[in-house]
């Protein structure tokens, strides 16, 4: 059973799209080389390409997918990085999980960047996972099992993907932990350049 779970919505405009059909369509299978889990602790660095992560306080992770080799014609691939990186996080860099999503604005409209430049990660709500595993020195690594779409969208220019992923938690002191998994309601728009861009995205986390 999935529960929805309130988290902050990472724009403050909704894609309007006009979906038909119901439940699951078009489903495939995450590309294989961005959902690969990591086997080695991340190390901090800078961003790809010298981009700067919105905020300001978040480092980049050497185990997140890089924005500059992301398939940015194809809706799926910038959804699924997208979502990868907004799950991942270390607790020995980041203060808070918001880090992560901000690092996932790499992947968004410049709209998104600019709300996460101005939003305060440290001062992010909901964070009892993150704050159950700062004693263990946590990372994550994120496998996404399927994505799909539930109906078409109006607008040649806009899609809706949905991501099914799963998140390991590795602690430094090597005690066991429970993976979490969830589906991301991913909201995109075409540029004029013809590159897709996450506008909004939200968590549907499942009950364990």
């Amino acid at each position: 059973m999935k529960q929805s779970t309130p988290i902050r919505i990472t724009s403050m405009a909704l894609l309007t799209l006009a979906l038909t059909g119901c439940g699951f369509g078009q489903g495939s299978a995450a590309p294989s080389a961005t959902t690969t889990a990591p086997v080695q602790a991340p190390n901090a660095t800078t961003a790809p390409e010298g981009q700067r992560i919105p905020g300001g306080k978040a480092t980049w992770l050497s185990n997140l997918p890089d924005p500059s080799k992301t398939d940015t014609g194809d809706s799926v691939a910038v959804a699924t990085d997208y979502t990868i990186a907004s799950h991942t996080w270390d607790t020995t860099t980041d203060l808070t999980d918001a880090y992560a999503v901000q690092r996932a604005a790499l992947w968004g409209t410049p709209e998104l960047r600019q709300l996460e430049d101005e939003y305060d990660a440290d001062q992010a709500k909901g964070q009892a996972t993150f704050n159950d595993e700062a004693s263990h020195r946590t990372w994550t690594s994120v496998k996404v099992t399927s994505t799909g779409r539930d109906g078409v969208a109006a607008s040649p220019d806009q899609d809706a993907i949905t991501v099914n992923w799963t998140m390991t938690l590795h602690r430094r002191d090597n005690t066991k932990a429970k993976a979490s998994s969830g589906t991301d309601d991913v909201l995109l728009v075409k540029a004029t350049d013809g590159r897709w861009q996450v506008q909004n995205s939200s968590t549907r986390q499942d009950v364990q």
